[in-house]
């Protein structure tokens, strides 16, 4: 009979045994649960609020933004920007914009550029203010793609017009172009008169392509040059004081050469 209730008194007590490592499990696996979901509620609250930071890309239509106080980009190319019609589109641009090519965008403006400008100094210079309400229009509708390259400069509140410059002068809007931009031709329009084309504002009079080189460079034209073009030591005709090679301007603080560039454009 003792042996007996003894076997009883071990399977009760290992019942209780499993019954307790059950129980436990099931809670353990519970906690499992509640952890993994409160994590994924975590991360999408975190992803949600990431993107609302960040900002969606808006549209707009011309209508929209008649009269609106809002910054205008320009992101086609700087001859369309100042009034070159080109085989993109039309010349000129909307009243108001400031040009800031898309081409930019992939240059490492410091390395590349003439004057080894920044791309912050750039959008400075340009008085840019990344927190304003902002509208980029190209030739037509500017992709998604481009635009999120605008955005990741710091633009807060970016929108895209729809149907571009193309919509702009569909409605009526005038085509501005800069004081005598015929006078600042761009590579091509050089390259179709060398070819023996009649580039837009050509009279067909006679010409000559001249090539200006500092004095450093006067083996460069040796080297290549456009058909026909003659050379020039840019010492010869520049009686304006100042520092000569580009190579000098290193040593010079960036802000000054911004300066200086500046002044030169404006004459």
């Amino acid at each position: 009979m003792k042996k007996k209730i003894w076997i009883t008194a071990m399977a009760a007590a290992s019942a209780a045994v499993l019954g307790a490592c059950s129980g436990g499990a099931k809670e353990t696996a519970e906690t499992a649960q509640t952890t993994a979901a409160e994590t994924a509620a975590e991360s999408a609250a975190a992803e949600e609020t990431g993107a609302q930071a960040q900002g969606e890309i808006g549209s707009v239509t011309v209508e929209e933004i008649r009269d609106k106080e809002i910054q205008l980009i320009d992101v086609r190319s700087e001859e369309q920007y100042i009034g070159w019609k080109t085989a993109e589109g039309e010349g000129g641009h909307m009243e108001g914009a400031v040009d800031f090519p898309e081409s930019w965008l992939s240059m490492d403006l410091e390395k590349e550029s003439a004057i080894g400008t920044t791309m912050e100094l750039e959008l400075e210079r340009r008085g840019l203010d990344r927190s304003k309400e902002t509208v980029l229009y190209g030739n037509g509708t500017v992709s998604e793609e481009t635009a999120k390259k605008y955005q990741e400069l710091g633009f807060e509140d970016l929108s895209v017009l729809e149907g571009g410059y193309e919509a702009y002068l569909e409605d009526g809007g005038e085509a501005v172009s800069l004081p005598g931009y015929q006078m600042y031709v761009s590579p091509q329009w050089v390259q179709d008169l060398a070819d023996g084309k009649n580039p837009e504002s050509y009279d067909g009079n006679d010409f000559q392509i001249v090539e200006v080189s500092l004095a450093s460079e006067t083996e460069e034209y040796g080297k290549g040059h456009l058909p026909g073009a003659v050379n020039v030591n840019a010492d010869a005709i520049n009686h304006v004081p100042g520092l000569r090679a580009l190579a000098d301007y290193e040593v010079v603080p960036m802000e000054e050469q911004l300066k200086f560039w500046n002044v030169i454009s404006s004459l």
